[in-house]
C-alpha cells in the first residue's frame, strides 16, 4: 500500500509495508524497499512488519544471524530513512510459547525521512499491549495532543457506565496484568494467566458496543447487535451532520468560527422568541368555547408529588437529549433515589435567591432552620438540610409570636393571644401596684 497525503497545507508520502516472511526471499524485501525510494522524493513514512530486526539487542530467545540484519540496515541507509522512536514494550512479537521455546523481537516498526520529521517534530511511536494476536498493535501519534495532551469536551453521561460500572479501571489493571505477563517469562503459568487475562479483556471489549450504541442515537437496533463499526461510523456521520461551519445573518454578513456563529445563532432566536406584546386578548377569545373545566384547572396547577415526578422520570427516553450538564434521562432513571433530595435541595434554593433578589432581604443560612412533614423520609431530609446548608428542627413552634403550623381548630391561634395579653396586663398590674 503506497499513497500520497495532502492536508493542511501538507504533502507527503505513506507506505504501509510487510517484508517476505522467508527468510530465502527477505532480499526481495529490500529490494522493494529501494524501489520504493526512487519513486518519490516526497517526505516519506514507512510503517508496517518487516519481518527482520536491526540490532541483536532487538531480540529476546535465541539468536539472529549478522548478515541479515546487515541487509536491512543496508536498505535502511540507502533509502535515506531512519528507525522512528517508540515507547511501549520492547518486543511487537511473541510466538506464545513457554520457557526456552519462547522467541520475542521487534518486528513492526515505522521508518521515516528526514524531511518527514521536519513536517512532524513531535510524531512518536506507541507499541499496543498485544491481546489476540502474536503481534502487537502500533499506534503513530502525529501531534503533543495526541501524545500527552487533553482536548477539553463536553461531558456526557454513557450508558456504558451503567451497565458494567468500572469499566475504565477493570481495563486498565487487566492491561497492567498483560502488559507484565507480556513482559515476563513464559513458563507454562504465566501462559495460562495470560490466556486467561485476554479473554477477561475480550469480555469488557463486547461492551464497547454499548458505548457506540449511544453516541450514534441508533436506537432501533439492540444490544446485541454485535456491529461496533457501523456504530463508529453513525456516530462519525452524526457529528459531521451537527456541526456548523458559519452561518449568515440576516442582513447577509457570514458568522465564521465558533464565538460569532455562537453570537449569530443567540441573536437570531432572541429576535424570533421575543414577544411583541399584544394586548386585547378578550376581543378574540370572547368568542371561543372553553375547553379546560374548573376540576382540569386545579388539577394542572397543583403541586407536583413525588410520585408524578419519578413516573415523568420512567417515561423518558434513557438516552436521548441529555440536558446542559450532561445527564440524560438514564442518570436520573438509575440514581434518582440518591439524588432527588440534592435536586429538591437546589430548587429551594433557587427559590430563595429569586426571594432575596426580589425582596432585597438576605437569607441567613447559618441561622436558618428547616424542618419537614411526617411524609419525607430521614435520609430524605438530612441530604436536603445538608444540601442547603441549614439546621434541622422537629418543627418552628412559633414565628413572630404566631405558631407556624394551624390544625383545623382555631382556638390554638385564640389562646396564644389571650395568654399574651394575660401576661400584658399582669405587668401592667404590677407596675400600677
Amino acid at each position: 500500500m503506497d499513497f500520497h497525503v495532502k492536508e493542511g497545507g501538507k504533502e507527503w508520502r505513506v507506505t504501509g509495508f510487510y517484508g517476505w516472511p522467508s527468510v530465502s526471499d527477505r532480499h526481495l524485501s529490500w529490494a522493494l524497499l529501494r524501489l520504493l525510494h526512487g519513486q518519490s522524493s516526497l517526505p516519506w513514512i514507512c510503517i508496517g512488519d518487516f519481518n527482520e530486526i536491526l540490532y541483536s539487542t532487538e531480540m529476546k530467545g535465541g539468536s539472529r544471524a549478522q548478515w541479515k540484519m546487515n541487509n536491512f540496515q543496508a536498505a535502511i541507509d540507502d533509502c535515506g530513512l531512519k528507525d522512528m522512536a517508540w515507547e511501549g514494550y520492547a518486543y511487537t512479537f511473541d510466538n506464545g510459547q513457554a520457557g526456552d521455546a519462547n522467541r520475542q523481537c521487534l518486528l513492526d516498526r515505522t521508518l521515516c525521512s528526514e524531511s518527514w520529521l521536519d513536517l512532524f517534530p513531535y510524531a512518536k511511536l506507541f507499541h499496543l499491549d498485544r491481546e489476540w494476536s502474536d503481534h502487537a498493535p502500533i499506534r503513530l501519534a502525529f501531534d503533543r495532543r495526541e501524545i500527552g495532551g487533553k482536548t477539553r469536551t463536553r461531558f456526557r453521561f454513557e450508558q456504558v457506565w451503567i451497565s458494567i460500572g468500572k469499566i475504565n479501571r477493570s481495563l486498565e489493571n487487566k492491561r497492567r496484568q498483560l502488559t507484565r505477563l507480556n513482559e515476563g517469562p513464559r513458563t507454562e503459568e504465566n501462559v495460562k494467566k495470560r490466556r486467561k487475562r485476554i479473554a477477561e479483556i475480550a469480555s469488557l471489549h463486547k461492551q464497547e458496543e454499548q458505548y457506540w450504541r449511544q453516541r450514534s442515537r441508533a436506537l432501533w437496533l439492540k444490544d446485541e447487535d454485535h456491529n461496533t463499526k457501523f456504530f463508529h461510523s453513525r456516530a462519525g456521520e452524526r457529528k459531521k451532520k451537527n456541526f456548523i461551519g458559519r452561518l449568515v445573518d440576516d442582513g447577509g454578513r457570514k458568522c465564521i468560527g465558533n464565538d460569532e456563529v455562537a453570537r449569530g445563532a443567540n441573536c437570531y432566536f432572541q429576535e424570533l422568541f421575543t414577544s411583541a406584546e399584544p394586548s386585547s386578548f378578550d376581543d378574540v377569545l370572547v368568542s371561543l368555547d372553553g375547553r379546560v373545566t374548573e376540576r382540569m384547572n386545579r388539577f394542572l396547577r397543583a403541586e407536583y408529588g413525588e410520585a408524578e415526578i419519578t413516573k415523568a422520570l420512567n417515561q423518558m427516553h434513557p438516552l436521548k437529549a441529555p440536558g446542559p450538564d450532561g445527564m440524560n434521562g438514564l442518570f436520573y432513571q438509575t440514581y434518582w433515589q440518591d439524588i432527588g433530595p440534592n435536586v429538591e435541595a437546589d430548587v429551594i434554593n433557587t427559590i430563595l435567591q429569586r426571594y432575596v433578589v426580589a425582596s432585597g432581604q438576605l437569607v441567613n443560612l447559618e441561622k436558618t432552620t428547616v424542618s419537614f412533614s411526617r411524609g419525607v423520609r430521614a435520609a430524605q431530609r438530612t441530604m436536603v438540610a445538608n444540601r442547603l446548608g441549614v439546621t434541622e428542627v422537629e418543627d418552628h413552634a412559633r414565628y413572630l409570636g404566631l405558631p407556624t403550623v394551624i390544625g383545623r381548630s382555631k382556638k390554638v391561634i385564640t389562646d396564644i393571644i389571650r395568654d399574651k395579653l394575660c401576661k400584658r396586663l399582669q405587668g401592667w398590674r404590677w407596675n400600677v401596684v
